[in-house]
């Protein structure tokens, strides 16, 4: 089954992409659930969505997806630390479309696996496998 999602220049807020995106893995079958921003006693503070739920997120770690939502990525990548991410399965979702080409180099070092729109993959990080196409993360998490 395929979604098609249309993009426009409109800004959107980084709660309204997260609920697209939680709604979209859904409808694809992939279960998934909310984090609260700041719990940081599992180490879960900068995660919005936990795949396939928190209790596997904080019991078994290795056989779950962490996806960070946000609207736009900026230089605050640069004090994000590794110990601040789970260990695994890190997927950072964005829209946008003028992303610095040095920020998505800091956030692909800190292990993270970057989705972008298809265009911007296909435009201006053909060459990088941890940059990906926005069309393949469900194909990713399951």
């Amino acid at each position: 089954m395929a979604y098609v999602v249309s993009i426009s220049d409109v800004p959107i807020s980084n709660d309204l992409l997260r609920g697209v995106v939680q709604n979209l893995l859904l409808l694809a079958g992939i279960p998934n659930e909310p984090v609260t921003r700041g719990d940081n006693k599992h180490n879960l503070g900068k995660i919005d969505l936990v795949i396939p739920d928190s209790r596997t997120a904080v019991q078994d770690p290795d056989k779950a997806h962490f996806l960070i939502v946000e609207a736009q990525v900026g230089e605050e990548w640069a004090q994000v630390s590794r110990e601040d991410l789970p260990d695994h399965n890190v997927h950072l979702v964005t829209l946008q479309a003028d992303l610095d080409y040095d920020v998505a180099q800091q956030i692909i070092d800190h292990g993270i696996f970057l989705y972008v729109l298809d265009r911007i993959k296909a435009d201006r990080f053909p060459d990088e496998p941890r940059i990906r196409m926005l069309s393949d993360l469900p194909h990713k998490v399951i």
